[in-house]
C-alpha cells in the first residue's frame, strides 16, 4: 500500500495509468479482505464467524425439523470395538467421505496395530477409501451408496421403470466396450478424463456417449439434456465395489453389519443423550479435539467400570 500511494504521489497529471492505479489503491483493501477471508477458509466453503476453525453445517436436528439453519460444527468421527472408542478426530469438513483418511492417518496406534477387517456404512464408500483399505491389507466390509438399493430392488411399477434408466443397471459388453441403454442403443467410449478428490486422489473416469438420443422415443424418461445421454465409468471403482459386494453378503460379513449397526451410533447417543453433552464449550479445533479426547476417555472408563 505504501509503494502504491509513493507511486500516485510521483505521478503527475490525470494520465490513464494515474487513473488505474487510483482505481487499484481504492480496491485493495478489499482484496487484502478477501486474501484473508481465503487464509481462514482453508479450502472450506465455509466457516463461523465466532469460531473461525469451525465451518458453518446444518444439524441432523435441523434436517429433521426442515429448518434451513447452519451453526458452526466440527465433524466428529469415531472408531470403535464392543462399544469402546478405539479413536477419535474432528473435521473441519461436513462430508464423512473426505474424513475417512484423515481419521485413520491420525491414530497412532493403528499404525503399529492395524484392524484385520473395517466396517463402515455407505457415507465412506468411495474409491479413494477403498484404495486407502487394499494398500493397508484390511479388510474391505465398508458399503457403498447403493448397496442397499441392490439388495432391495423397488416393487412398484413407477419405482421399476426409473430404475431402468440409471447408468448402473445397463448391460456392458467388454468385448465392444460399450453399454447398452433401455432402448438398445449402444453407448459408446468418447474419452477418459482424470478426477481429482478434495484430498489430492487421482482417478480416471470413461465416458460413454449414445448418438441415438434424438429419435429416440425414451429419451424424455431417460436424460434431460438437450443432447445425447451420457454416462460416466470408472471401472477402478466397480472392482472395489465388486470386492466390498462379496465381502458384506458374506456370512462374517452378515454379522460385521449386523454389529456395526449398534456401535458407533449407540456411543454416540450414550454421549449426547445420557450425558448430556451436545455442543462444544471451547472454541478452537485443538480446544474442541481435548475436550471431545477426555468425553472419549470417560465413557471407555464408564464401561470398564460396568463390566
Amino acid at each position: 500500500m505504501e509503494e502504491l500511494n509513493q507511486l500516485l504521489k510521483n505521478q503527475g497529471g490525470k494520465t490513464e495509468e494515474q487513473k488505474k492505479l487510483k482505481k487499484i489503491q481504492q480496491e485493495l483493501p478489499r482484496l487484502e479482505k478477501y486474501e484473508q477471508q481465503q487464509k481462514l477458509l482453508a479450502g472450506r466453503n465455509s466457516y463461523s464467524r465466532t469460531d473461525v476453525a469451525a465451518s458453518s453445517l446444518r444439524m441432523k436436528e435441523d434436517r429433521a425439523a426442515q429448518k434451513p439453519l447452519a451453526r458452526p460444527a466440527y465433524n466428529v468421527q469415531i472408531g470403535t470395538e464392543s462399544q469402546f472408542i478405539l479413536g477419535y478426530s474432528l473435521h473441519q469438513s461436513a462430508g464423512d467421505t473426505n474424513c475417512f483418511i484423515g481419521h485413520m492417518e491420525r491414530q497412532e496406534f493403528l499404525k503399529q496395530h492395524p484392524p484385520h477387517n473395517l466396517s463402515a456404512d455407505a457415507g465412506y464408500g468411495s474409491e479413494e477409501n477403498y484404495a486407502y483399505l487394499e494398500t493397508r491389507q484390511i479388510g474391505n466390509f465398508m458399503k457403498y451408496n447403493t448397496f442397499y438399493q441392490e439388495q432391495h430392488p423397488p416393487r412398484k411399477a413407477e419405482l421399476v421403470e426409473q430404475a431402468r434408466f440409471r447408468s448402473v443397471n445397463f448391460p456392458y459388453d467388454p468385448a465392444r466396450d460399450e453399454f447398452t441403454c433401455p432402448a438398445q442403443h449402444p453407448l459408446t467410449y468418447r474419452e477418459t478424463k482424470p478426477y481429482k478428490t478434495s484430498n489430492g486422489y487421482l482417478s480416471q473416469r470413461r465416458f460413454y456417449e449414445s448418438a441415438h438420443c434424438a429419435t429416440c422415443a425414451l429419451k424424455p424418461k431417460c436424460t434431460r439434456a438437450q443432447g445425447n445421454r451420457r454416462i460416466q465409468i470408472s471401472f477402478e471403482l466397480q472392482r472395489y465395489r465388486g470386492h466390498a459386494r462379496a465381502n458384506l453378503l458374506s456370512e462374517q460379513g452378515m454379522r460385521l453389519r449386523k454389529k456395526r449397526s449398534i456401535e458407533p451410533e449407540t456411543v454416540f447417543g450414550d454421549i449426547k443423550h445420557n450425558r448430556g453433552f451436545r455442543r462444544f464449550s471451547l472454541r478452537g479445533l485443538k480446544k474442541a479435539e481435548t475436550k471431545w479426547g477426555i468425553l472419549c476417555i470417560a465413557h471407555n472408563l464408564r464401561k470398564l467400570a460396568a463390566q
